[in-house]
């Protein structure tokens, strides 16, 4: 049986009613809530994650541009936080793993800009593993909105030289922004 997340906001209809901190924590809340569910599956009643695990946070300092029509690979230009080097400046779109493990992954980015999308424009996030898709996040515009966000989580075993990067489309009809202050690339090792 699926599990509802209640208190896991949708960006586009959320954000208005939450100033930034209010929402980022929410955000928060909701993917520790889905990892612990994630966890517990994957590693059983008995799994146990260590404490203090790796893991790194890649983000934006400025707005990403992102042509129409095309799918584009977005390049993280600063990390948060990184506690294994997974995040290289000479590759910034990648995270790379340096030891096997299981790995939780997770993307958001926050399209940007009043009514840059019309109804019917859609975007999408898609998850990359060695240059093969691994996962999609895909949402389209109902009505005219100012806001569009796709997001997505992945559990993933990976080896050692593993790495993921996160291509992005829209198709508004000319370039749109992705905020930097709502858009970041998570890796975190949960076990091995």
């Amino acid at each position: 049986m699926a599990r509802s997340y209640a208190r896991f906001p949708r960006p586009a209809d959320s954000y208005n009613r939450l100033n930034e901190d209010e929402f980022r924590r929410s955000m928060e809340i909701a993917m520790q809530e889905i990892a612990r569910d994630i966890i517990s599956g994957a590693l059983g009643a008995e799994g146990a994650v260590a404490q203090g695990t790796p893991g790194a946070r890649a983000e934006l300092t400025s707005d990403f541009t992102v042509s129409t029509g095309s799918e584009t690979t977005v390049d993280w230009d600063e990390v948060a936080f990184d506690d294994d080097s997974y995040w290289d400046n000479g590759d910034p779109e990648r995270l790379t793993v340096s030891s096997d493990g299981l790995y939780l992954i997770h993307t958001l980015l926050v399209y940007e800009g009043a009514g840059n999308f019309a109804a019917g424009n859609r975007v999408y996030s898609r998850l990359y593993k060695n240059g093969a898709a691994v996962a999609l996040h895909h949402e389209v515009a109902g009505t005219t909105q100012s806001l569009i966000s796709t997001q997505l989580t992945y559990l993933d075993r990976a080896s050692a030289g593993d790495y993921y990067d996160v291509r992005t489309f829209q198709n508004a009809g000319a370039d749109r922004d992705i905020d930097e202050t709502r858009a970041y690339f998570h890796i975190h090792r949960i076990g091995d």
